[in-house]
């Protein structure tokens, strides 16, 4: 009776760890709201210019011919914390940029500012996505695929060279940037180098250098952006993309 018992006990134990597990694994991998907000853009959104009676409710306006990005003004309507839109061709990257006033909350949240493990793409609150001259993102890079993951692949010299622009889409303009560099380093050692007031270019670029990543030359151009993200294979590691503006 005693073994009886204690067979069964263990089976309860070990179903108990199964179905936890099972969650574990969905919770990992289900959308959220980074991913409806990304099925919206995709599916176009916004009314068609020029129209405002209630018969065109239906009429859509698909983002790629939207020379003014007015489809951020109705993603706005769902967060006004969204500033804007990152895609980074030839990769999966294709998100939301949202902005608030501080670094932590959108780390565990997604861009419908429910909790997500994947957080969503944010701005340092110390610049300013639209006006800086200089701007900080930041994202994880899951190993589940999403966020800034990709970036890990510029780590590859053969994909660094295949890959050379980062597109942000901003309200009424688009900008597209030219990767300048993308290397790891240890946040602890260089972590003034990021920062926005030690955020030098030229210093950027040379601690990648030095430290084994890859770089392209600056040519000059308009603004900088930096992108901060996690290395997959070391979280205590972290990923810096330096772009630049392309103007001409």
């Amino acid at each position: 009776m005693k073994n009886k018992y204690l067979h069964y006990t263990t089976l309860a134990i070990l179903g108990i760890i199964f179905l936890f597990s099972l969650y574990r694994i969905y919770d990992y991998y289900r959308p959220d709201g980074n991913d409806e907000v990304v099925s919206i853009k995709r599916e176009g959104i916004g009314k068609t210019a020029g129209s405002d009676s209630d018969s065109d409710s239906d009429a859509f306006v698909w983002p790629e011919k939207d020379p003014n990005n007015s489809y951020l003004e109705t993603l706005k309507s769902l967060n006004p914390d969204i500033v804007g839109w990152i895609e980074i061709p030839g990769t999966q990257i294709d998100y939301p940029v949202v902005e608030t006033d501080n670094n932590y909350y959108y780390m565990t949240h997604d861009v419908l500012g429910e909790r997500s493990r994947n957080g969503a793409v944010f701005v340092d609150y110390r610049t300013d996505f639209i006006t800086s001259d200089k701007v900080i993102i930041y994202g994880h890079g899951m190993k589940n695929g999403n966020m800034f993951h990709d970036i890990n692949y510029l780590l590859d010299k053969g994909t660094f060279d295949s890959i050379e622009n980062i597109i942000l889409s901003l309200p009424g303009k688009t900008e597209k940037y030219k990767i300048l560099g993308v290397g790891t380093v240890d946040p602890l050692e260089y972590e003034e180098l990021f920062l926005p007031n030690g955020y030098t270019p030229d210093r950027i670029l040379s601690t990648i250098a030095n430290l084994g990543g890859h770089t392209r030359e600056d040519t000059g151009g308009g603004r900088y952006m930096l992108i901060i993200t996690c290395y997959v294979k070391n979280n205590d590691i972290r990923i810096p993309v330096l772009a630049r503006e392309i103007t001409e």
